[in-house]
């Protein structure tokens, strides 16, 4: 086996750009298309699967991040918003983009600024349902970074996003 093989260890936590926070259950080898290939066995809150070593350094999964680098984002999520693309093509491509790069940051970003053009308008039902997930994955992996309750973590969040907000008009009630 490589040195990639030593990348995490059973019980470790990670977070997958889409499957979200997993912990690493064991190691399963497998044979595909004639090879025998090495996976890491990761179980999330709602799924299994399995993350082939040599998959481990192409950017879609990454250890949890430090109590540090939480306080880093919170203090992004707080600032001024970065207002979003109008044209809805190319708004979802930017989202996209930064939900890719699936570092702290990037997301604390996305969270922000999707965050604050819900509050000043409506949003398609899409990019409400990435801005909630891309939350419950930051309240979560908080949660387990900083032995938070995650009804504590909820709230300050929410209040870091209201700070960010204090500046902008609200949209306006439909009725």
């Amino acid at each position: 086996m490589t040195s990639t093989a030593l990348a995490f260890t059973k019980g470790e936590w990670i977070v997958h750009i889409r499957h979200g926070i997993g912990r690493i259950t064991g190691m399963d080898t497998k044979e595909l298309l004639g090879k025998k290939r090495v996976f890491y066995v990761v179980k999330t809150e709602s799924v299994q699967y399995w993350l082939e070593l040599s998959e481990v350094h192409s950017g879609r999964v990454r250890p949890l991040a430090d109590a540090a680098d939480f306080r880093k984002a919170l203090d992004l999520i707080a600032s001024e918003p970065q207002k979003l693309e109008e044209n809805s093509r190319r708004r979802l491509f930017d989202i996209e983009m930064l939900y890719s790069d699936g570092t702290l940051l990037s997301r604390a970003k996305l969270i922000r600024d999707m965050n604050a053009r819900a509050y000043q308008k409506y949003v398609h039902v899409n990019e409400k349902r990435m801005m909630d997930n891309l939350k419950e994955q930051f309240i979560e992996e908080w949660s387990i970074v900083c032995a938070l309750e995650e009804k504590d973590a909820r709230k300050e969040l929410n209040d870091a996003l209201e700070m960010s907000c204090a500046d902008l008009q609200p949209k306006k009630p439909i009725f």
